[in-house]
């Protein structure tokens, strides 16, 4: 008897996590780091609560300072990907001219 998705795999060709000589596990490195990065963050945010009172373009409003700080944080990496993916599109383009 056949499993649900054997049907889907050619004859003669092994599952994707089988035959690899070692089995694949759910712990990987990358995950418990971003485990770990995630559980900080989260103490960051709980142990900042006391809000802050903001004013931007004209809007004021208030925020738990954890959570204000971590919001700029994200922006602040967006706008330096955004500036660096520009930067090297920009040297690239002038590789090629030269």
């Amino acid at each position: 008897m056949t499993g649900p998705h054997e049907a889907d795999q050619p004859l003669g060709e092994p599952h994707p996590y089988e035959g690899r000589g070692q089995a694949r596990s759910l712990l990987t490195p990358k995950r418990v780091l971003n485990a770990v990065i995630l559980a900080l963050v989260l103490t960051f945010v709980a142990q900042n609560g006391a809000s802050a009172h903001m004013h931007f373009l004209g809007l004021t409003f208030s925020l738990p300072l954890g959570v204000a700080l971590v919001i700029s944080a994200i922006v602040g990496a967006v706008v330096a990907l955004v500036v660096t993916a520009a930067a090297r599109r920009r040297a690239r383009g002038r590789d090629r001219r030269h």
